[in-house]
């Protein structure tokens, strides 16, 4: 059984026997990754590797990453959650598929064949009439069969079924708990405030759109963030993932509160959907720099917004 695990520098090293990973010593926090798995996991959640290859975990073994990190190794071929993509795609570019004359021709060619029948008694030969008279039945069911298929494909894709999916596929993520792992962080190492976690449709050119029947925007891109506050820094994790191809991005990203200009909530609309509400957003400037996640409608939104503004304060202060 080959394994693969996350180093130091978030980089994918692999594939390894559990031979291999003995020799290396991992900690019990590195992420471990199999054929099987459903993600990344720890090493000391994985039964048939924990007592075999970890080695103790020093109290000042941890470092935090670098300014900035590429986007983080996926696994190689696991899957977070079970997406119907194509069926997203229908909520963006729904499909008009027309069943054409064709099957209803069969249908009423059928029907005249079961006249004839009951107005002959069947046809000529006893073996070819019992074949013949199964005949007119087949057409039929293959017509109706054909419009069913036909008015499936049509089945629109609602608002609420697409928000649906994307919830679902939010929810798969477990997003503190990943952005903990992906930046290497333990939860009291960043017990300033409460971790704050902002999500919702991101406006990007390269996503598709559509205003729904209530009026919201929605998009096929959804944007996930995490922001938690050590002492000195505040670390940010964001994963964007589009739910009509199936990519995925991640960033972790770390500034020292002096770094800090400033930060603002505004509302991002869509140069496509102008009529379509826009999106709330919150963005975080440092020099040279800028970092915009998408708000969407996070449940009290402006108290957590000014339990930020207040430790930035305290902080720069």
């Amino acid at each position: 059984m080959e394994y693969y695990y996350l180093d130091k520098n978030n980089k994918q090293v692999g594939p390894l026997s559990i031979d291999q990973l003995k020799s290396i010593g991992l900690k019990p926090d590195t992420l471990v990754w199999r054929e099987g798995f459903p993600g990344w996991k720890r090493v000391k959640d994985v039964d048939e590797i924990k007592n075999n290859v970890t080695k103790p975990l020093p109290s000042d073994s941890w470092s935090p990453n670098a300014h900035k990190t590429n986007p983080s190794a996926p696994a190689p071929t696991a899957t977070s959650s079970d997406v119907n993509y194509e069926r997203n795609k229908l909520y963006f570019f729904p499909k008009s598929v027309g069943t054409g004359w064709m099957p209803f021709a069969l249908i009423g060619f059928s029907i005249i064949l079961f006249i004839i029948q009951s107005n002959t008694g069947g046809y000529s030969g006893r073996d070819t009439s019992q074949a013949i008279s199964v005949f007119p039945w087949l057409l039929m069911i293959f017509g109706v069969f054909w419009i069913i298929i036909v008015y499936v494909m049509n089945i629109e894709v609602t608002d609420e079924e697409y928000d649906s999916a994307v919830y679902n596929k939010f929810k798969s993520i477990d997003i503190t708990q990943t952005a903990l792992e992906k930046i290497g962080l333990d939860e009291d190492q960043v017990n300033e405030i409460q971790p704050v976690s902002f999500h919702g449709y991101r406006v990007d050119k390269e996503a598709a759109e559509k205003t729904g029947k209530d009026g919201k925007l929605r998009t096929s891109k959804y944007d996930a963030t995490v922001l938690f506050f050590s002492d000195s820094q505040v670390f940010m994790y964001q994963q964007i993932f589009d739910m009509i191809d199936g990519t995925k991005l991640e960033y972790t990203l770390e500034y020292f509160y002096k770094d800090i200009v400033s930060f603002s909530t505004s509302t991002k609309t869509s140069e496509k959907n102008k009529n379509a509400k826009g999106i709330s957003t919150f963005t975080l400037i440092v020099p040279n720099d800028e970092f915009y996640c998408s708000m969407g409608s996070i449940a009290d939104a402006d108290a957590v917004i000014s339990a930020v503004k207040q430790k930035l304060r305290e902080k720069k202060a």
